[in-house]
């Protein structure tokens, strides 16, 4: 009997299996997971993608098979209004401001400089949501949308502010589904 029921709920866990190059099966689960293989068959990432508190887990080996990294970041992020995220070196940042613009700025001699931005001063948006299916959206306190990366479809993506002064988004495969500037 306890055998079934670990297999039960490793089942119920699963919705999908990514083959090598990102192809997914889908398995039929409430929660999406995402798992990826490389070619000796070894998982290297999986990827709970639930709105809200989605996680993406990567392990790496080394030539002996053994796992020699593990890291585990969240998927979904919110910058409401006055909240950045930055780069690594601190030089780059990207803002959500209160006048509903989301704007990337980089540190230059004379300060920061921005670099890109949404356009959408006025708009009422105060809050830029990085979402668990890859979309990054600015969300009005009703719920309306008043921008997009029209990245969704890309499950458990990564947004990554770089110190060359650019912001991607990067699906589970390593390919980058959007970049500004």
């Amino acid at each position: 009997m306890r055998s079934n029921s670990v297999r039960s709920k490793f089942h119920l866990a699963v919705v999908a299996i990514s083959i090598a190059g990102g192809a997914s099966i889908p398995a039929g689960s409430a929660t999406p997971t995402y798992y990826n293989y490389d070619a000796k068959g070894r998982v290297v990432q999986r990827c709970i993608a639930m709105p809200g508190d989605g996680e993406l887990a990567k392990y790496t080996f080394d030539a002996a098979d053994n796992r020699t990294n593990y890291a585990n970041t969240k998927t979904d992020i919110a910058l409401y209004a006055g909240q950045a995220l930055y780069s690594p070196n601190g030089n780059v940042l990207i803002q959500m401001q209160s006048d509903s613009n989301l704007v990337i700025y980089v540190m230059t001699q004379s300060g920061w400089s921005p670099t890109w931005a949404t356009n959408t001063v006025g708009t009422g948006a105060n809050v830029a949501y990085f979402q668990s299916d890859g979309n990054f959206v600015l969300y009005t306190p009703q719920g309306g949308s008043v921008w997009s990366s029209g990245t969704a479809g890309n499950p458990c993506s990564s947004l990554t502010v770089a110190n060359s002064g650019q912001v991607t988004i990067t699906n589970t495969s390593g390919t980058v589904v959007w970049s500004a500037p």
